[in-house]
């Protein structure tokens, strides 16, 4: 049995974000100059750039990635880091936030980690933590994974 695994990002996601954002610049570009909709071609070439922007670092190796050991999970996005220990969480769950399918994540109360972020996530969203659905592994197997690893090194 392996200590660790790591789960990469998914390429054929990023590649697909890449596409849409490449198609609302192009729209944003058509909107402004050949529709003399100077507002809104310039806010869609403003959003599809940043987007685009956003795309390329999340693309760059060991920009996200999800590895698991035997003290807890990493979830890196961006080159920015969150470790949890397995007992910071009580359970994973898949949930749906705006269409998008995700693995939520409970907190046990002795997590004192973000506690003020989580509370206002919840009380948004009714989810506490989320891990974003762009790995190579779909939501249901990253989140079964999560909860078998839980179980394995965890406290149940």
């Amino acid at each position: 049995m392996k200590q660790e695994i790591t789960i990469q990002g998914s390429r054929e996601r990023f590649i697909w974000m890449l596409v849409m954002g490449l198609c609302f610049l192009v729209l944003g570009y058509w909107a402004h100059v050949e529709q003399r909709m100077w507002f809104l071609g310039t806010a869609a070439i403003a959003f599809s750039v940043l987007g685009l922007v956003v795309t390329l670092l999340m693309m760059r190796p060991g920009g996200t990635y999800l590895r698991l050991d035997s003290q807890g999970f990493e979830v890196v996005a961006m080159n920015r880091r969150y470790h949890y220990a397995w007992s910071d969480v009580e359970s994973f769950y898949l949930c749906n936030v705006g269409g998008a399918e995700l693995v939520g994540i409970n907190f046990s109360p002795s997590c004192s980690s973000q506690r003020i972020g989580r509370a206002f996530a919840s009380s948004l969203t009714g989810i506490e933590g989320a891990i974003s659905n762009v790995f190579a592994m779909g939501p249901a197997q990253v989140c079964a994974t999560l909860n078998e690893w839980k179980v394995r090194h965890g406290q149940g």
